[in-house]
């Protein structure tokens, strides 16, 4: 409840900002027709298509946030379903703009050419991730840059050379499963740097995704690893 609570706060913060712009160009259109009428004259037809023009791009901007906020909305309609990694990574970035934009922070999306997807729950995994980005952004402090890194797994089997040939060991192969890293560049960094990650109800949400986990903080980073 605490999670889908901070994302509406969160999206509801923007679309409030979207109606703010709104209602001011909105405002300043009335001021120019109330002065062209004073004056006898006609409202130009510049200030007219400025004005609407940035209506329009706001009232897209919102239709976009509302996309975003359904999407999550319906993380919670299946306990397990196919998940493709990237497109939920992408859909985390985008709910936790404001949570980076108040800490001055970037965060940037990497996926592959080939979709990653796993048997999981949506709901579940934006939540740990969320926990891990809050997790990051309080140990590094203003300024961190991030990036979450999505690929295939794949684990490495070492190969016997046969008598009198060279032999090729750490092969690595693609299994089944997704692998996300998210690494980052402290900023101003508070206390250790190192995220105090994860706590009981992180890995709660660990066992219920059949997830192995992975934080190092001296690299900057943690793995997830999905099965």
């Amino acid at each position: 409840m605490r999670f889908c609570g901070e994302v509406s706060a969160a999206v509801s913060h923007e679309i409030k900002n979207v109606l703010a712009i709104i209602k001011e160009t909105a405002g300043l259109l009335g001021d120019h027709a109330a002065r062209a009428l004073a004056e006898e004259q006609q409202l130009p037809p510049e200030q007219v298509r400025e004005a609407t023009g940035a209506i329009d791009r706001q009232v897209r901007r919102a239709d976009g946030i509302v996309r975003r906020l359904n999407r999550f909305a319906h993380s919670v309609d299946r306990e397990s379903e196919g998940v493709e990694l990237g497109e939920s990574c992408r859909l985390l970035a985008e709910l936790a703009t404001r949570l980076l934009a108040g800490r001055s922070a970037t965060l940037q999306v990497v996926v592959p050419e080939q979709e990653v997807t796993v048997q999981a729950s949506r709901f579940r995994l934006l939540h740990f991730l969320w926990r891990g980005l809050e997790s990051v952004l309080a140990a590094t402090g203003p300024g961190a840059r991030l990036q979450l890194v999505v690929s295939a797994r794949c684990e490495t089997a070492g190969t016997a050379d046969a008598p009198g040939t060279p032999g090729i060991h750490g092969a690595a192969k693609t299994v089944p499963g997704g692998h996300l890293e998210l690494s980052w560049q402290a900023g101003e960094v508070v206390g250790s740097g190192a995220p105090e990650f994860p706590g009981p109800a992180e890995l709660e949400l660990l066992a219920q995704l059949a997830a192995e986990f992975e934080l190092n903080p001296e690299e900057q980073r943690f793995v997830l690893l999905l099965p």
